[in-house]
């Protein structure tokens, strides 16, 4: 007669068998034995049987109710709002513009008159940046054009600015290099390059680094050394 049993294991059957009584009488070695293996058949089906282990025991379960975030919208400003910052602008320039004739500051308003064309050549430049990225390794290049064609306009007009004898010359070439070139080149835009994840790596970030200042150097160092 046989009779099941539930052993430790999850759905896990370990059958006993009963014996007569002449045979339960047997020797305490052999009740060891047979105890020995029983407990060798239940861990055995614990540890290497099919199915006896509950997978979700070792596991992650998943949740299926969870759905992905939404993209997160493109962050737009109303008409009204860029309407008052470019009106804002205009009063800001118009109170530069006042300010510079009231105190007979020439050098104020050429800056101003060179600065509004680095900058809108600063913008164009930038507009290149993504198909540059994609195509060069990731470095920012018309970022990098920018500031190199800055500091060479700083160096030129440092140049020829001391050439020159009339004022009116030397205040325009003056202007080139601090209002185009000053709003031509960015800083900013490079730092903030630099710490963005759309260039690339660390070796990405270090390189665009050193080359940017390796350029500048490279172009403003020898023209103001061999003209001192």
């Amino acid at each position: 007669i046989r009779r099941k049993g539930r052993g430790r294991s999850r759905g896990t059957t370990v059958e006993l068998e009963d014996k007569p009584k002449s045979e339960s009488r047997s020797s305490p070695a052999r009740d060891e034995e047979s105890s020995e293996d029983s407990d060798a058949t239940v861990s055995g089906s614990e540890s290497g049987g099919d199915g006896a282990v509950d997978t979700l025991d070792w596991g992650l379960r998943v949740d299926a109710s969870c759905k992905e975030l939404p993209a997160p919208e493109d962050v737009k400003l109303s008409p009204g709002f860029e309407w008052s910052i470019v009106a804002l602008a205009f009063f800001l320039v118009l109170a530069c513009v006042v300010l510079c004739g009231s105190f007979d500051y020439e050098a104020g308003l050429f800056d101003l008159a060179m600065a509004p064309a680095g900058a809108l050549l600063r913008w164009y430049l930038s507009l290149y940046n993504p198909w540059a990225q994609k195509s060069l390794g990731g470095i920012p290049v018309f970022t990098l054009l920018a500031n190199t064609l800055a500091c060479a306009c700083n160096a030129a007009s440092a140049v020829l600015s001391n050439r020159e004898h009339h004022e009116v010359s030397k205040l325009a070439l003056a202007a080139i290099s601090t209002g185009f070139a000053g709003c031509l080149s960015t800083v900013s835009t490079l730092v903030g390059e630099l710490r963005s994840d759309t260039i690339g790596g660390l070796r990405v970030r270090v390189s665009y680094f050193l080359l940017s200042f390796g350029l500048a150097m490279a172009v403003e160092v020898p023209v103001l050394m061999a003209h001192c």
